[in-house]
């Protein structure tokens, strides 16, 4: 994620938002007007309990896998920071490294109304409403981040949220192309079929799905 993070880094210091997504995190609405309509340095989605140190802290984490970095002065020095945080521990997950360093600022965060859902037999809270966080240094000043609500990105299938709330779906899987795309067809959020099948098995409108003109 190196590469990925110092790309996202020079486009928020050129002066862009950028909004990072997994590959398997899956639109099925437009999320732009959703995040606009709020005012932080970060916008990100929720995760469940990775990681565990700020889960055991907050009772919820953000997730690095559909997250928007604006461009300010405390989002792009929290990146570099982070990075740094990263590369000199050796560690490999970037939203392990965010969450760590935003723990290590005591953000202070306003959950209303929350719920509950439970992962690996430990609960993580949600709310209908956007989770709002703040904090203050010496080096950022003052940074803000809000979480979307569970609901509208949804990580953890579950019987308390409707599927139709959801502008993307991210369902949990393992990090192998054969179960990502198990998984989506699960979910039913799997929309192409498999390039590698012989162009004459596949219908006209597959071939165009396949290679969009």
């Amino acid at each position: 994620m190196g590469r990925a993070r110092k790309v996202i880094e020079t486009l928020v210091a050129a002066g862009f938002n950028v909004t990072h997504s997994d590959a398997d995190a899956v639109w099925v609405r437009d999320p732009f007007p959703l995040m606009d309509s709020l005012e932080a340095d970060i916008v990100s989605s929720q995760g469940t309990i990775q990681p565990p140190s700020c889960h055991a802290v907050w009772g919820h984490v953000l997730c690095y896998g559909f997250i928007q970095f604006r461009s300010t002065p405390a989002s792009l020095t929290l990146l570099r920071e982070f990075a740094e945080l990263a590369e000199g521990e050796g560690k490999f997950s970037d939203q392990i490294s965010l969450n760590e360093r935003l723990l290590s600022l005591e953000m202070e965060w306003t959950v209303k109304e929350p719920y509950g859902l439970n992962f690996r037999e430990k609960d993580f809270f949600c709310s209908a409403e956007p989770i709002f966080g703040s904090a203050e240094s010496e080096d950022l000043g003052r940074i803000s981040v809000a979480i979307l609500p569970h609901a509208q990105v949804q990580r953890l299938p579950n019987d308390v949220e409707e599927k139709t709330d959801a502008y993307v779906r991210h369902p949990l899987s393992q990090k192998n192309a054969e179960d990502i795309e198990t998984v989506l067809r699960d979910q039913d959020c799997w929309f192409i079929e498999r390039r590698d099948r012989p162009a004459t098995e596949r219908t006209s409108d597959e071939k165009l799905e396949a290679h969009p003109v």
